[in-house]
This record gives C-alpha cells, sequence and structure tokens, in this order.
C-alpha cells in the first residue's frame, strides 16, 4: 500500500467495474521512475480526471511479491518480452 494503491472506475459501454493500479513513483530511486511510464507510445485514457496507462507502459515492471511467487515465470516472460522490445521505450540511463 505503500508503492502500490489501486481504484475502481465503471466503464458505461464496458461493465463490470475496472480496478486500476496507481504506482507512486516518487517512493521510489529516481532511475527507476524514470524509467517507468516511458513507453514511446502508450495506450492511455483519461478515465475520472487522472490519466491511466494499459499494456506494457514501463519497461520496469512493478510486481507485488504474492503475485510474483503465484506465478514466478510469467513474471521472467514478461521481462524477457520487455527486454526484446527495448526499442519501445525511452531509456533513461541517469538519474
Amino acid at each position: 500500500e505503500y508503492f502500490i494503491t489501486r481504484w475502481t472506475y465503471e466503464d458505461q459501454d464496458d461493465p463490470p467495474k475496472k480496478t486500476v493500479r496507481t504506482i507512486h513513483t516518487d517512493k521510489t530511486f529516481q532511475i527507476i521512475a524514470k524509467n517507468m511510464f516511458n513507453q514511446k507510445n502508450p495506450d492511455i485514457k483519461e478515465i475520472y480526471g487522472r490519466i491511466v496507462y494499459f499494456g506494457n507502459s514501463s519497461y520496469i515492471t512493478a510486481i507485488e511479491w504474492k503475485d510474483f511467487i503465484l506465478d514466478v515465470d510469467g513474471c521472467l516472460d514478461r521481462a524477457i518480452s520487455l527486454r526484446n522490445s527495448i526499442d519501445d521505450y525511452s531509456m533513461c540511463m541517469k538519474p
């Protein structure tokens, strides 16, 4: 709850309620924060006055420990997939 929080919204055209994760990039190292939400052409939508990113919008993905333990192979596969699509992201090498 320190780094990742959640909120819900209702989309009239696509029920049921959707849950959105908020990643608090201000609570991590600057070099990590700069490599999150750095996709060159992100799929975004404004919902309730907030910008919501869809898909793999960050080169560095925030995974909760409980989710990692439940699907280690899936998390590693996603990391490899991101590595193979590095050109889709604006990389920051210095804080």
